[in-house]
């Protein structure tokens, strides 16, 4: 049975455990996020996206640009996952103890890429 002293350790442990942000795998670093989609008529849609940050315990514990970056990485791995290169984004839904952000994912081909990061 766990005395009060260890249940207070516990209960530190697990907030702070929730403070750091959510890390981007190094082959998702390139995925291209989009708020103004582009025309992407010429990727093949991979599927739905989803990152997100933060919970009811610990937001207040991680700065809303940790929020934000943490949300991003979430969003570039679940791309990767889905061998997409290009995430369209969906306006962000506000939460108040987290950040989530929603997109559809794409796979573009180079051309369309170097397009993209030209921005014509």
């Amino acid at each position: 049975m766990l005395n009060a002293k260890n249940r207070l350790m516990a209960l530190i442990t697990l907030s702070l455990a929730g403070c750091t942000t959510v890390p981007v795998l190094e082959e998702a670093r390139p995925i291209q996020l989009y708020f103004n989609s582009p025309d992407l008529s010429a990727c093949q849609f991979r599927g739905e996206v989803v990152g997100s940050q933060g919970s009811w315990y610990n937001f207040w514990l991680t700065s809303d640009p940790d929020l934000v970056n943490g949300a991003f990485n979430e969003i570039k791995n679940d791309a990767l996952s889905k061998q997409a290169n290009v995430v369209s984004m969906v306006p962000p839904i506000a939460f108040g103890t987290s950040v989530t952000f929603f997109g559809q994912a794409y796979d573009c081909p180079q051309n369309i890429l170097e397009s993209l990061r030209s921005g014509s």
